[in-house]
């Protein structure tokens, strides 16, 4: 129960924040759009370290629990501390990029509230048995399901095509996964 509920949480923590090598230091001569997209590349770099699913075994609820709970509480912080680099950074200097901007920033909002509710949903269920902890993960589910469609800031930003490209361009971020689905906010 517990891996397919936060599988596809991880799955799109991995996404939305997993980035290879992105620098603060824009080219010579870089469009100003380029280099901002180059220092957003560096706060998912730096808030975007993986997160394994916690190995549990359900014959040992309340050892699972903790474990949900530390893996939970380890994304929610991750997620606020992009979201606190993300606001230091501000609207991207394109036309459009305040709109694009906090757009953005309340999908990752929403998603961080999502996470939050359902570890806190968790930690305080009362877990003794097998058949209480797959009611606690199914009563944090929901939270889990609309965390896990949230696609992550970088994408939803590159549905401005000014940002896109300058995301494209920005040399160090071409770690940045992209999706092929439709950037969506957390609370779709």
């Amino acid at each position: 129960m517990f891996r397919r509920v936060v599988t596809g949480v991880a799955l799109s923590a991995a996404v939305s924040l997993a980035v290879v090598g992105c620098s603060s230091a824009g080219s010579p001569g870089e469009a100003p759009e380029v280099t901002w997209a180059g220092n957003v590349c560096e706060h998912l770099s730096r808030n975007g370290s993986q997160l394994r699913l916690p190995a549990i075994d359900q014959k040992k609820p309340q050892q699972a629990k903790k474990r949900v709970v530390a893996f939970l509480d380890g994304l929610a912080t991750q997620l606020g501390s992009l979201e606190k680099d993300m606001k230091k950074e501000g609207a991207p200097p394109v036309e459009d990029g305040k709109q694009s901007f906090t757009k953005a920033m309340e999908g990752l909002s929403q998603a961080k509230q999502e996470v939050d509710g359902a570890v806190t949903s968790v930690r305080e269920s009362k877990v003794d048995d097998e058949k209480s902890l797959n009611a606690a993960l199914a009563k944090a589910g929901e939270g889990f399901r609309k965390a896990g469609r949230y696609q992550g800031p970088a994408q939803e930003l590159r549905a401005d095509p000014a940002l896109k490209s300058a995301f494209d361009e920005a040399e160090d971020c071409a770690g940045i996964p992209v999706s092929s689905a439709k950037p969506a906010t957390a609370g779709n």
